[in-house]
């Protein structure tokens, strides 16, 4: 016997369509070529996602008949926003994300097996680029919560963070001013163990306002 391994993707019709598959192709070149492309009114249903399943023994006909049941990753990550009460100088009207990048990978280069389906490091087509500025999302009450998703990104280096970096962008009404301001937040997983700016799949990255001046 030999190892089996099924790859499952879901919503990613684009993605395939645009994938030519071919013999000879190793594991590694379709993982990476199978990618779609990140629009301004970004990804808010209908998530590409992926997963995969290995038989360390092969098939037979006992395994062929028993369920499976498989986790699937989202191919983005979702940002959802909120204020603390105690801040009353302040009123969310929009949010936004900047430099996301413009195409994301389907599969990412290490496919965890589904008995456990994370991420540690971001995948992104190197073909992409950092060039997509979301549209504005109203928000209501304050709160934003599964309206914004985003591809993966890496961290830049330090001396570009400022200029390169993945963020999102609050707009609000600052001690009921008639214009709105605009205030940039940046993704940092407080964890020390990833880089500032760095996005990854299936996280959920959760921002709290906690003062605004």
């Amino acid at each position: 016997s030999s190892v089996v391994t099924f790859y499952v993707i879901a919503n990613a019709d684009e993605a395939l369509a645009n994938f030519e598959l071919t013999v000879g192709l190793s594991e590694g070149e379709v993982i990476r070529g199978i990618r779609e492309s990140v629009q301004t009114t970004g990804i808010y249903s209908a998530f590409p996602m992926s997963g995969k399943f290995t038989f360390s023994e092969g098939l037979d006909m006992d395994i062929a008949k028993t369920p499976i049941e498989i986790k699937l990753l989202r191919a983005v990550a979702r940002v959802d926003l909120s204020m603390e009460p105690n801040v009353t100088n302040f009123r969310i009207a929009t949010i936004q994300a900047f430099r996301v990048n413009s195409e994301i990978q389907v599969m990412p280069n290490d496919l965890p097996d589904f008995r456990n389906p994370v991420v540690h490091a971001p995948s992104v087509p190197a073909t992409s680029t950092r060039t997509i500025g979301t549209s504005q999302l109203t928000v209501t009450n304050n709160k934003s919560e599964a309206q914004l998703y985003v591809a993966e990104s890496v961290s830049p280096p330090a001396e570009s963070f400022v200029s390169e970096a993945t963020c999102i962008v609050v707009g609000g009404y600052f001690n009921n001013s008639n214009s709105v301001s605009y205030y940039r937040i940046d993704f940092n997983s407080g964890s020390g163990s990833q880089n500032l700016g760095q996005v990854l799949r299936n996280h959920r990255y959760v921002f709290r306002l906690t003062s605004v001046s």
